[in-house]
């Protein structure tokens, strides 16, 4: 496509038109949202590895057994678990936009995915075959599959995407990042349509243990009630791992074709704390929240559901509280918010996407999903984080934080769509 004008930006649009999920909670939409309104976690005691030698205990596991041979067979041999999963998901989003086949008749897509961690599985399968039987035991293709490029670059051969292709790295904002950077390629024409989101399985030993040492993952022994956000009980956040992928597409190209449309995007704010590696920051956050109000056209009035970071940490719960406050004021108490972390614990680099499709499916069945075990709020976190049950709520704009590790801080906006710029 040709340079396009200011004028010409200033007239396109960004709407979503499919999904894929890959979740402890389901991984088809439907399962996915019924796990995410049905009041009870989707945490279990790791299966994957011993942890009985452990401080803790559980993980949001994915069954991902079912979907096994949807896998495209054009990957490597024995792909990393992160980008089998990234790639079913990423089927999924491309078969519900009607495209799965279009980038193979000409259509140009292209796939701009997050991942925190990257190959985790594949790295941490490389060090135990030298460690166990020598330098001849590491596989010749361990230098492509552990590339953190690599489901993009999967993505892009398996599903023949055509347009640019990148992975972006900002801890667990990164799925939220890539999907900026998506609604900016489509928005300025460089692509009419992208393949977005993220996925992250960190659910190894060595990475386990690294977070467990780290003193933020939850000792609940009780799985199902591991993870709290903004809860006086709450005890950190629970490892997990999913994919998540959208289908971001320019307006006019998707009217064309009839396709569906779940949302609009309609706008993305970003910022840097640059105060410190993992002690969040309640300034740098609003001013992500601020942008993404401002880039949107919108104010605290129009906002009608906040999907929270919510990570349950000790830390982050009230610094969240207290950055939606600032960014919002007297809004803030009055705007339903949730962390459907508390069903699906955190994916790390994919939470982003896994928890935008939350906040569409959200605004397409008018309810909020619930921030589950929020049975004493921490006087801390005093806004609405809506405990327990789902709520139905006319729900037309929606942000989704993301505030990672590093001081990354990233907020999403979307809009119902009805043919207008906002909804």
């Amino acid at each position: 496509m040709s340079h396009l004008t200011a004028s010409d930006r200033r007239h396109r649009r960004v709407v979503i038109t499919g999904m894929g999920v890959i979740s402890p909670a389901g991984c088809t939409l439907e399962d996915y949202w019924r796990g995410l309104t049905c009041g009870r976690s989707a945490i279990r005691n790791v299966t994957r590895f011993d942890t009985s030698s452990l401080d803790v205990h559980t993980a949001g596991e994915v069954d991902f057994g079912p979907f096994e041979a949807q896998v495209p067979r054009t990957c490597l041999h024995h792909p990393d678990f992160s980008i089998k999963m990234g790639l079913v998901a990423a089927r999924q989003a491309l078969e519900d936009a009607g495209l799965l086949d279009a980038a193979r008749n000409g259509v140009r897509i292209g796939a701009l995915i997050g991942t925190g961690l990257g190959p985790c599985d594949t790295v941490a399968a490389s060090y135990k075959a030298y460690d166990t039987h020598g330098q001849r035991a590491v596989r010749p293709t361990t230098i492509p599959r552990c590339m953190f490029n690599g489901i993009a670059s999967e993505a892009s051969i398996a599903f023949q995407l055509t347009g640019s292709h990148s992975v972006t790295a900002a801890a667990c904002a990164s799925a939220s990042m890539a999907m900026c950077e998506a609604y900016e390629a489509v928005l300025c024409g460089r692509e009419d349509a992208v393949l977005t989101g993220g996925c992250d399985s960190p659910l190894t030993l060595s990475i386990y243990i690294a977070w467990a040492n780290l003193r933020v993952l939850s000792d609940e022994p009780d799985p199902a009630r591991a993870m709290r956000p903004f809860d006086r009980g709450r005890k950190g956040f629970v490892l997990s791992e999913g994919a998540g992928m959208l289908i971001f597409e320019e307006l006019e190209h998707a009217r064309r074709r009839g396709a569906r449309i779940y949302a609009e995007v309609i706008g993305h704010g970003t910022s840097s704390d640059a105060t410190h590696i993992t002690k969040p920051n309640a300034q740098g956050q609003a001013e992500a929240i601020r942008r993404a109000m401002r880039s949107a056209g919108i104010v605290p009035e129009d906002v009608d559901y906040i999907n929270a970071h919510g990570t349950a940490t000790l830390l982050n719960d009230p610094t969240e509280t207290e950055a939606i406050k600032m960014a919002l004021g007297h809004r803030a108490f009055h705007v339903p918010i949730s962390s459907t972390k508390s069903v699906i614990g955190h994916a790390m680099g994919a939470s982003g996407a896994l928890e935008l499709i939350a906040t569409i499916l959200a605004m397409q069945n008018q309810v909020v999903p619930p921030t589950v075990n929020l049975d004493d709020p921490d006087p801390a976190c005093d806004l609405d984080y809506v405990p327990n049950e789902p709520r139905p709520a006319p729900i037309r704009i929606a942000l989704k934080n993301s505030f990672a590790f590093g001081g990354s801080n990233c907020v999403l906006v979307v809009s119902s769509y009805k043919g207008d710029p906002h909804g």
